[in-house]
């Protein structure tokens, strides 16, 4: 299971993949979702990030796309 986080003053996705402290988040679903790089500060609270795979920088850029 992804965890869903909030961007803060902004939506609220789910955390794809992350690198170091870079996090994939996916917003939307269908073709009204968007992929979008973050920092862990730029979330609200403290997500827990446990399950989330730890990919390369490369991998989170082959998934931007």
């Amino acid at each position: 299971m992804y965890p869903e986080v909030t961007i803060i003053n902004g939506p609220s996705g789910v955390v794809l993949g992350r690198s170091g402290e870079l996090l994939l988040i996916q917003v939307g679903t269908g073709l009204n979702s968007f992929r979008v790089l973050v920092l862990e500060s730029q979330v609200e609270g403290t997500p827990q990030l446990d399950g989330v795979p730890e990919l390369g920088l490369g991998g989170l850029i082959t998934y931007l796309n």
